[in-house]
């Protein structure tokens, strides 16, 4: 049970890193869900109460979808990494929004090919 918690926990932890350290969030969650659903059984096996194991399975879901989400930033791999390192060198709230805005087109772009026309 402890080593579940931890694994969810270090999963929401990792997603908040820069981007070539966050994708260790995905080894976290795909643990975190093996250890996760092996809890479940035992929980269930063992009788704990349903709000337990409610609470668990919720947790799980969570996890994998951390995992899968951190696990979708490979299709933007190049944005993310220009927009971090463009906030990293931004000094003044001009230069964030600049960032900001470069980003949000950089997402237009890519993902508005993927639209209906």
């Amino acid at each position: 049970m402890y080593l579940t918690a931890t694994l969810m926990f270090a999963t929401l932890i990792s997603t908040m890193l820069p981007l070539p350290l966050r994708m260790a969030a995905v080894g976290f969650a795909v643990w975190g869900v093996f250890a996760g659903v092996r809890t479940v059984r035992l929980a269930t096996r063992w009788k704990v109460s349903t709000f337990q194991r409610f609470a668990l399975l919720l947790g799980v879901g969570l996890t994998m979808f951390l995992g899968i989400s951190v696990a979708l930033t490979v299709t933007r791999w190049d944005i993310e990494m220009d927009y971090q390192e463009c906030h990293r060198q931004a000094l003044t709230v001009q230069a964030e929004n600049s960032c900001e805005t470069e980003y949000r087109d950089a997402l237009t772009e890519l993902y508005g090919r993927f639209s209906a026309p």
